[in-house]
């Protein structure tokens, strides 16, 4: 016990540093809380964080341990999660303002859940953050079991926040009207293409 709690804080670091830096999910994930609300975008959020748990659980068993470890995989998966990226990102950009709309409305035009766990488990860089977790956290304990699951929660309750910080502030960014928000839509658009240009050159090159 002496051990994980000496653990607990490195993980909890790890699982911020990782969840909170920008990157494709957390760009979404803003654009959605302007353009629908920072509720509209916990669905979104929530579906990733879940996706993420899963991958952790499915490393540390070994289940999933192959997938970042083949070169050929993750380029396919690099390949088929940006464009997948790029379409929820013109989805977005192509809506109006769905905070005045309908439930119905906002359900077809923003990410939703399923869309959430799509983005996360095609995303290869998430399977290679797993892999780092497990291997720093977990492969190295005496418990490996409690390691693994407390690993599997503190993410849950770091991963959670740290994406729906970024929905939050994109909902805040949101209120602006006529160009601003126009602007804030190009921007993040231009922002989300960039990243994910960066992710495809580190997996192709």
């Amino acid at each position: 016990m002496t051990e994980l709690a000496s653990s607990v804080w490195p993980m909890v670091g790890f699982a911020l540093a990782t969840s909170a830096s920008p990157g494709p999910v957390n760009i979404i994930a803003a654009m959605t809380g302007a353009q629908a609300g920072a509720l509209a975008s916990f669905q979104f959020v929530l579906g990733a964080t879940l996706a993420f748990v899963l991958m952790l659980a499915l490393v540390g068993s070994g289940l999933g341990v192959f997938i970042p470890s083949s070169a050929l995989l993750n380029q396919i998966l690099a390949t088929i999660g940006a464009a997948y990226i790029l379409f929820l990102a013109w989805k977005i950009a192509c809506s109006d303002n769905v905070r005045t709309h309908t439930h119905s409305t906002v359900s077809s035009k923003i990410p939703n859940l399923l869309d959430g766990i799509v983005v996360q488990a095609l995303n290869p860089k998430a399977w290679i953050v797993a892999l780092s977790a497990i291997s720093i956290y977990v492969l190295t304990a005496n418990s490996y079991l409690l390691n693994l699951t407390v690993l599997c929660l503190i993410y849950f309750f770091v991963c959670l926040p740290s994406l729906w910080a970024w929905g939050l502030l994109g909902s805040r960014l949101g209120l602006l009207t006529g160009n601003s928000r126009r602007y804030f839509n190009i921007a993040m658009a231009v922002l989300l293409v960039l990243s994910v240009v960066v992710f495809l050159i580190d997996f192709w090159f």
